[in-house]
């Protein structure tokens, strides 16, 4: 009879710390509407900006980011056909014209900030601030790009003169955060005005208010434009081929 109980404690023992091991991954890891996962980003405060880089890049200063979900990766084309036949959303941007055959795990491009806009509100999501998105692009460490310091074109999916071209999300590692193509594959469209930081004493161009930040590598570009520091002024109604987006959550 003990051995029986010993047994059956030991089975709901297990069966308990499964649970909470599930409930904690849900906490790190959730699943959305749009059948995207997102992980948990721990808030913080981190050095934003360039000492050494572009005008648009300085100076450093000092904020603070609250936690918050991102999607692991960049939307695909697939996931924001899903989003169109669900909705009936008629797209500003040519994304239909980008959706080429064996591209329907490639991240969507040829969205405008607008359609990016109206995927997330469907998806019950937002997109990430400038500030969210470059905190959470070098992972815990603050790498210079997502898997590191150095820079290295096989690492992410970066300039290549024989492929010129998007790769299906993934295909890379991931940063610290479990975050993935933070680096290369295509820009991504942010929330955020393209103004300059505090204590910046010099305007940069296009600095009027009428743009928004861009942010992250693409297959077009090489080491100094990936950089997680990097910012790209864009139109909100510009679509381009190198430009897509991944979505943030409030907790």
């Amino acid at each position: 009879m003990k051995k029986v109980l010993l047994i059956f404690t030991l089975i709901i023992t297990a069966l308990y710390m499964g649970s909470l091991q599930n409930l904690s991954a849900r906490r790190w890891r959730i699943k959305t509407k749009d059948g995207k996962y997102m992980r948990l980003i721990r808030g913080g405060r981190f050095l934003m900006g360039s000492r050494y880089g572009k005008c648009e890049e300085k100076p450093r200063h000092r904020v603070r980011v609250k936690s918050f979900y991102m999607d692991e990766t960049e939307v695909t084309f697939s996931q924001f056909r899903k989003f169109v036949k669900a909705t009936g959303y008629t797209a500003i941007g040519s994304w239909k014209s980008a959706f080429k055959r064996g591209y329907k795990n490639h991240p969507v491009v040829n969205v405008t900030y607008v359609d990016a806009e109206a995927y997330a509100k469907w998806a019950g999501k937002r997109l990430p601030t400038e500030q969210e998105w470059e905190y959470a692009a070098g992972g815990p460490r603050r790498y210079v790009y997502d898997y590191g310091n150095r820079w290295n074109r096989r690492a992410a999916a970066l300039w290549d003169s024989r492929r010129k071209t998007s790769v299906r999300v993934k295909r890379y590692r991931p940063n610290g955060y479990g975050l993935y193509d933070m680096t290369g594959n295509v820009m991504e469209w942010t929330k955020s005005k393209f103004l300059p930081y505090p204590g910046k004493r010099k305007k940069c161009p296009n600095m009027d208010g009428s743009f928004l930040v861009v942010k992250g590598g693409c297959y077009l570009f090489f080491a100094d434009r990936s950089r997680r520091q990097a910012r790209h002024a864009v139109k909100p109604h510009i679509s381009f081929s190198a430009i897509g987006f991944r979505c943030a959550k409030d907790l």
